[in-house]
């Protein structure tokens, strides 16, 4: 039986591909751990979220740019729809990957040639800001439990 866990590790390795700009790797990663999010009964979470955001700079950063802002959006779906505090966490890091995407569209004509590695750097920049703004939420809210003393 494949865990939420096992869909952590491709999620991870999936970043870890598109890092070393190896998009087609990175979206096989990437699927696969949607699948399981799914089969888990998870689908509606920031993980998943975090995986259909990279798997969006991908299809970006591979020059599918109707693609990435189909699953960007999504993203932003899945996201509003997590229960608790963690619900909408991630709308400013998809608005920013969304931004990017259209520029990027806008720039290239709407074709389908990777923008290269300046989309690499700042694809790389705004995954590694979604991991951050995670971890700074979840510390954020771990203290403020503590505090309440729950």
């Amino acid at each position: 039986r494949q865990s939420v866990a096992c869909a952590n590790t491709l999620k991870n390795m999936g970043v870890v591909r598109q890092e070393q700009q190896r998009y087609d790797e990175a979206l096989a990663l990437y699927e696969e751990a949607v699948e399981i999010y799914a089969a888990c009964g998870v689908r509606q979470s920031v993980a998943c979220a975090q995986t259909l955001i990279g798997m969006g700079l991908a299809r970006g950063a591979l020059g599918q740019y109707d693609e990435a802002l189909v699953l960007l959006a999504e993203a932003r779906e899945v996201d509003a729809a997590c229960a608790g505090p963690d619900g909408g966490m991630l709308a400013a890091p998809i608005r920013m990957a969304i931004e990017m995407v259209e520029n990027a569209q806008r720039t290239s004509g709407g074709g389908t040639a990777a923008v290269g590695s300046r989309w690499a750097a700042v694809a790389g920049v705004a995954l590694a800001a979604v991991g951050a703004y995670v971890a700074r939420r979840r510390t954020r809210g771990s203290r403020n439990v503590k505090a309440r003393g729950v």
